[in-house]
Formats: structure tokens, sequence, C-alpha cells
């Protein structure tokens, strides 16, 4: 999710849809059952949570016209996607909140041309100075979502 007016109302029209794909797959359960030879998976789809990402940020903090968006999205997830009522828990402390990516600026094209993820890129790729460091900043924002998406659907990261 983008921390902006789009992003919240593709939550709002993403829960009904999602609401309705889940009555669809417990119909076609139904109709499977009858027929022995079509075997389907349980179907308990249910959201792992969310990433809010393109935010600029200046002193590690979201800039203020970002944040006054980024502080809508877990009300926003809670009552559309979850049809839970809604809370006011900023996305930080957000449980469904998986990570918040900023905007790697140069990263992006860097890593296109090296042909290479954005926290992989090395000085032989362009990332000297500034750009070394947020390569790091990168590496650790990835990892840290890699390690709580691999938590919430109990895979074992090596």
């Amino acid at each position: 999710l983008a921390p902006d007016l789009f992003s919240l109302q593709g939550l709002r029209n993403s829960g009904p849809m999602l609401q309705g794909w889940r009555e669809q797959w417990r119909r076609m359960q139904e109709a499977a059952g009858k027929i022995k030879d079509i075997p389907l998976p349980e179907g308990k789809m249910k959201p792992v949570g969310y990433v809010v990402f393109q935010h600029e940020v200046r002193l590690d903090r979201p800039v203020q016209a970002f944040g006054r968006w980024l502080a809508r999205i877990p009300q926003v997830y809670a009552e559309n996607i979850l049809f839970q009522t809604p809370t006011s828990i900023a996305a930080k402390d957000d449980p469904h909140c998986l990570a918040s990516l900023r905007n790697y600026r140069s990263l992006m094209p860097m890593s296109h041309e090296a042909r290479k993820p954005m926290f992989d890129l090395k000085a032989v790729d362009g990332a000297i100075g500034s750009h070394a460091r947020l390569v790091e900043v990168c590496h650790e924002d990835f990892k840290s979502l890699a390690t709580k998406l691999s938590d919430k659907i109990n895979l074992r990261l090596k």
C-alpha cells in the first residue's frame, strides 16, 4: 500500500471482493464434496498483513504529508479487510503491518542496470557513499519483512 487516497480506496474495494471469493470457494467445496474425484484444498484464505511503500522519509520518519495517510491505513485495513472494529493505532504499532518500505531513491534504477536486488548492490554497481548506506538500510528493511512474513505463515527461514 502506498500512503495515499487510492490505496485506502483499494482496501475498501478489496474487502468485499475477498469476502465474495471466500464464499465462492465454499460453494465450490460443497459441490466438489458430492463428487469424490475432485480434491480441493481447504481454502482457508486469510490476509497475513500489508506492506506500506514508497513514502518519503526524513530523520527516520515518514514526512508529514505521507504520515497523515499512513495513520489511516490500520483502521481502513481492520474494517474492510479483517471486518473488525477499527482502533486508533499507528501503522508502526499495527501487528498487521509487515513492513514500511521507504522510497529507496536511485537504488531502483541501479538495481535494474545491475540486474540484482536493491539490497544486494555493491560499489561496482554504483552504490558508493550515501548509496552504500541506503543499500544497508534496504537490506535490513527487506530482511525484517521476510522474517515477519515467514513468522506469519509458519515458514522457517534458513
